[in-house]
């Protein structure tokens, strides 16, 4: 009698055994081919093999994959939902808490990004980029005040090279606010260091124009389309102030190479798609989650 029971319960102890094995080949299977279908830009396949995986055996690393997957599909809330998933398993890690503020900054949420920027600052209050997101959400959420003082911080903290960026904002931002010269003062120190800077351009001629230098103005936007002749926020800047200054052909001109641009803009749903995974890969870039 004792012979059958060992023999019944080895082969159930073998039969499991063999089904672990199994699994845990079945979801090497998985990440591998959803890892190889990420590279190969063919997300909804990845998006399979990741989501079968994760039927297999939880895997932070699987649920990391999954998120850029969704980002890459355009599926947003979703991405977040994975980012959330590792955030509560490693709840210090400064890096996942960055990624989630910059896909809730793609998605246009300023509530999250505010959110998940404080966890953020919680961790390290000195963070640049940490300091730089959460001012995007105060913008986001109409506190220009509050996003100078943060956007002041992340300059302060920021080693080496200056930080172009938060130069940029806070010189709109100030602008947004009335101040003029605070202004003007980042857009210099921008072409100071980058005389071809298209933005910091636009945002010079819009300080010169506040000061009612209307040909000065329209001589900072010349050097912007000078840069980037496809700029259409100068091209629309630039039409009206020629107007302002009585040369209706030049305004003309300027609204017909506009409307040229935005005839050539369309885009099908995988470029949309396409620009949303770039958008959240050039904010995130170098920051590894699970590092």
């Amino acid at each position: 009698m004792n012979f059958f029971r060992r023999l019944f319960n080895g082969d159930a102890a073998n039969a499991e055994e063999e089904h672990r094995e199994q699994a845990a080949r079945d979801f090497d299977v998985l990440k591998y081919d959803g890892v190889a279908a990420m590279r190969q830009h063919v997300f909804d396949y990845a998006e399979k093999c990741f989501l079968h995986a994760l039927d297999i055996h939880d895997d932070l690393e699987i649920h990391d994959y999954l998120s850029q997957t969704f980002i890459a599909l355009g599926k947003l809330p979703e991405a977040i939902s994975q980012l959330r998933i590792l955030a509560d398993a490693e709840p210090e890690n400064i890096n996942i808490w960055l990624r989630m503020a910059s896909v809730a900054y793609v998605m246009n949420d300023y509530d999250i990004m505010e959110t998940v920027c404080g966890k953020a600052r919680c961790i390290d209050a000195d963070n640049p980029q940490a300091n730089y997101d959460y001012a995007r959400a105060l913008i986001g959420n109409n506190d220009c005040a509050g996003a100078v003082e943060f956007l002041s911080k992340a300059i302060e903290k920021c080693g080496g090279e200056p930080y172009w960026e938060a130069y940029l904002l806070r010189g709109q931002t100030w602008l947004n606010l009335g101040k003029t010269a605070e202004a003007e003062h980042d857009a210099d120190f921008l072409l100071c260091h980058i005389p071809d800077h298209e933005d910091a351009l636009i945002l010079k001629s819009q300080c010169l124009q506040a000061q009612n230098m209307t040909p000065e103005a329209v001589d900072a936007l010349d050097k912007a389309l000078a840069a980037n002749p496809f700029c259409g926020l100068a091209l629309k800047q630039r039409a009206c102030l020629k107007r302002m200054l009585g040369d209706e052909e030049g305004a003309k001109e300027d609204e017909k190479q506009l409307q040229e641009l935005d005839s050539a803009d369309g885009e099908s749903e995988a470029e949309k798609h396409e620009d949303i995974a770039s958008a959240t890969e050039n904010a995130y870039k170098n920051i590894n989650p699970l590092a």
